[in-house]
């Protein structure tokens, strides 16, 4: 029996209705044995380096989601009288069907020179050889499918290609002593590097497809006591399906950097970097089994249902090894070693990240769809991570107060062992994308999640004056939630961050032309302090001491935001009768109400945000001994 769904019955939380998570069991286990060797060899102005590193997986995989059902029904009394609105299951031919027994090794060779041309002059060469043996099932339950064939297509057999044949990844680099007096270096170097065996989601994927399982849904369906979802399946049902594209492309990056450092007087130092990279054939969330469009004005034209050539046999399909990014960054550091009681550490990075798709998993990015408008044409979704920070700036320092030599040793005891820390954060926001919650461009194919679209710019509108000075007034929410929103109305605070007046909704059949996160969420400031009060205590032992914290978080109580409202418009416009050809006109749909209001500081639950509370203050004692 699985869970059973009420409305206005049962809750809608993880767990809530009638019956057992139908989520569960499903766990994996994985177990790595390694071997590896290195043997170094120095022989005039050579240092020769060689390795290897072996790595066997054994992944186990047992997943049972939904395999007892999951079961809606619109009232109580249709639950009653055994009426489901919507079943959704995964159908097993067995029960070893649910589990999977992956094995697969990576066998990696290196070999590197650092040869020391002159006294101030060092060359670092290298290549690494590096490749990965096809993921294979022990109890042979294998299976290849491309989004190109009719159900039920799946056959047995190696599940991809092993793109791993020709990872070559040489490196190369160098650091020079510029004036030979061990003041100033240059450093730079490049390589091109592979990521390997990181098919974790996708071979979870494949648990449950054809011909070894199937996830189904279906409509209004009636059953009687015992269920049997099995009963309900019949020949020609359109079949989500996950799992390793067939022709899986080896995901890859080239990174180079070129340093500068320079001692500075006062035991400071520094270095001046400019780093970049570029992500080639990278592992992301796509749909494999996109809808086709036509070029119509100038921009890609989805037409209407009736006449899509998708596979109509095939649900969503996994697209691969697709996605692209580009990394540049100027940092600068000027760091302190301890003299006078005082050291600190001070870096500043200029950087920016473009990509096309934030991420294998939906759950790695919150700010914009991690599904891709189209496979087709990815570079509708060229535009900044989700994860770029334009401007970050990091300052730590340690100072030890001054000591006493009093005579008194009580005196000596309350004014030694006193030190203070800071550590000062900020940055900029990360970017986010205005979206519509629905699928207006009729592009999503068989992944259709809400904010996969993006609205049009209105008029005069851009990223800058979307979220700096006035709004321009417009109405906001519709009927009773109806409102005005008054030109000039100020952009960038918590109340109103971004102007949903600077959008329109685009018309039926196309992408809006707002681009993938093109707006910049609120930015970071912290300032964390510490005073602490070390005391030595001799029996304790040579290095025994209690030390006392009083510590505080975001002294100064400054509010971090998280990202605001970005769902400017609904989309619901329907298609008219010319749709399907040229697309309809600009719907008159009002922005939503809460459109481009902030509603919590940030959550503290990753990095950027980790100074979303309000002041903390905490003190501790320490015994070390």
């Amino acid at each position: 029996m699985g869970t059973f769904q009420i409305s206005n019955v049962t809750t809608s939380t993880v767990g809530g209705g009638l019956g057992p998570t139908s989520t569960q069991p499903a766990y994996p286990i994985q177990n790595i044995y390694t071997w590896s060797d290195d043997l170094f060899y120095e022989r005039g102005k050579h240092s020769f380096k060689f390795g290897t590193l072996i790595n066997h997986y054994y992944q186990n995989y047992v997943r049972y989601a939904n395999t007892r059902g999951a079961f809606t029904s619109s009232s109580l009394a249709q639950f009653l009288s055994g009426n489901f609105s919507t079943v959704t299951a995964l159908l097993l031919p067995s029960a070893a069907a649910g589990a999977r027994h992956y094995v697969t090794n990576t066998v990696g060779f290196y070999a590197q020179d650092d040869y020391k041309v002159r006294r101030n002059l060092t060359l670092n060469l290298g290549l690494r050889y590096e490749f990965a043996t096809v993921v294979s099932d022990l109890n042979g339950l294998n299976i290849n499918a491309t989004p190109t064939c009719a159900f039920p297509c799946s056959q047995p057999g190696q599940m991809y290609k092993n793109p791993s044949l020709h990872n070559f990844g040489p490196r190369v680099g160098f650091a020079w002593d510029v004036f030979g007096d061990g003041k100033t270096s240059l450093r730079g170097g490049g390589s091109l590097m592979y990521d390997i065996a990181t098919l974790g989601l996708m071979l979870n994927g494949t648990i449950g497809n054809y011909p070894n399982g199937a996830n189904i849904t279906l409509g209004t369906t009636s059953f009687t006591i015992p269920i049997s979802v099995s009963s309900a399946v019949t020949s020609g049902l359109n079949v989500n399906t996950g799992g390793v594209p067939y022709n899986l492309k080896q995901p890859k990056m080239y990174q180079w950097n070129l340093t500068v450092e320079r001692q500075l007087p006062w035991t400071m130092a520094l270095e001046i970097s400019y780093v970049g990279s570029r992500g080639l054939h990278l592992l992301q969330d796509a749909d494999g089994n996109p809808y086709p469009f036509t070029i119509q004005n100038g921009q890609p034209f989805w037409i209407g249902t009736a006449a899509r050539t998708v596979n109509p046999t095939w649900g969503s399909f996994p697209g691969g090894g697709t996605g692209d990014s580009i990394y540049h960054a100027l940092e600068v550091g000027v760091t302190k070693r301890v003299s006078h009681g005082l050291q600190f550490q001070s870096e500043y990075t200029y950087s920016k990240l473009i990509d096309d798709g934030d991420g294998e998993n939906p759950a790695q990015t919150t700010s914009t769809s991690p599904v891709e408008v189209s496979l087709l044409d990815l570079g509708l979704d060229r535009g900044l991570a989700s994860y770029d920070a334009r401007n970050n700036y990091r300052f730590n320092t340690i100072y030890n107060l001054p000591t006493t030599t009093s005579a008194n040793r009580w005196v000596r005891g309350l004014a030694n062992g006193w030190w203070t820390a800071v550590i000062f954060s900020a940055q900029d926001g990360a970017p986010f994308t205005p979206s519509i919650s629905t699928n207006r461009s009729r592009s999503g194919g068989s992944a259709n999640p809400a904010n996969l679209d993006r609205p049009d710019w209105a008029p005069g509108r851009n990223p800058y004056n979307a979220t700096h000075g006035g709004s321009s007034g417009c109405t906001l929410g519709s009927g009773a939630t109806a409102h005005t929103l008054a030109a000039g109305t100020p952009l960038g605070g918590p109340n109103l961050y971004f102007d949903p007046c600077a959008f329109v909704l685009e018309p039926v059949g196309y992408e809006g032309n707002v681009g993938r996160n093109s707006l910049i969420g609120p930015g970071l400031l912290d300032l964390d302090y510490s005073l602490v009060k070390d005391t030595s205590v001799k029996w304790l032992g040579e290095a025994g001491k209690v030390e006392f914290r009083a510590e505080f978080f975001n002294i100064m109580n400054h509010p971090n935001f998280s990202q605001p409202t970005r769902t400017v418009f609904a989309g619901t416009l329907t298609d008219g009768p010319n749709c399907p050809l040229t697309g309809c006109p600009v719907g008159t749909e009002n922005p939503a109400a809460s459109t481009g209001t902030i509603l919590s500081t940030a959550t503290g639950t990753t990095a950027t945000q980790s100074s979303g509370n309000s002041r903390q203050v905490q003190f501790g004692l320490k015994i070390v001994f």
